[in-house]
């Protein structure tokens, strides 16, 4: 059965489980038996990759979003996806496109608008920032990259300081000028 495609997301590999989990707890919130509710996921919702093409089914996000993978080598694809990389292991990309199909009885963008709180904290930079909106896989990438920039930054700062030594106290590139001038015609009129 071909649906057409109702609404689109595109969303980063890191935040695919979060995301699963939002749209699971958004769609259980009206009363929906489990069942129904694994239903909408494996017919109207389907993900795939922006540079390969990978498919992910919308059960595979389902259970991305539920089952906390332990072991790789029983879910790959989904434990690929839980370390925020594509599931196809040569591919680089960071983005999966997810695509929301047309249910009867289901409105997507209502079901996948922001909360209240949300929304007004969308319109507050401020309570952004302090929400936490970066990704948790983001901030950490980021202090890894201080953290060496600042272990590059000693280093140098190290070594300039033995060569101060190494050269008497003088700060390289600045040499003094002599405080004295030898007059040229006393050197050589030397008796």
């Amino acid at each position: 059965m071909a649906s057409s495609i109702d609404l689109t997301r595109q969303v980063h590999v890191a935040e695919l489980p979060a995301f699963g989990a939002d749209v699971a707890s958004r769609l259980a919130a009206p009363g929906r038996p489990a069942s129904e509710l694994e239903t909408i996921f494996a017919e109207s919702i389907r993900a795939h990759c922006v540079t390969c093409g990978i498919e992910l089914s919308g059960a595979d996000l389902h259970q991305l979003a539920l089952v906390d993978v332990h072991d790789p080598s029983a879910f790959p694809k989904l434990a690929r996806l839980k370390q925020g990389y594509c599931a196809r292991k040569d591919c680089s990309s960071r983005f999966f496109l997810v695509e929301f199909l047309a249910r009867a009885g289901l409105e997507w963008p209502a079901v996948l608008e922001p909360a209240p709180a949300a929304a007004a904290a969308a319109s507050d930079p401020a309570a952004l920032t302090k929400a936490g909106v970066r990704s948790a896989a983001f901030q950490a990438a980021r202090r890894k990259f201080l953290f060496r920039v600042g272990i590059g930054l000693a280093i140098v700062a190290l070594l300039l300081l033995i060569r101060f030594f190494q050269r008497g106290g003088t700060i390289p590139g600045f040499t003094p000028e002599p405080k004295y001038r030898v007059d040229p015609a006393s050197v050589t009129n030397a008796p």
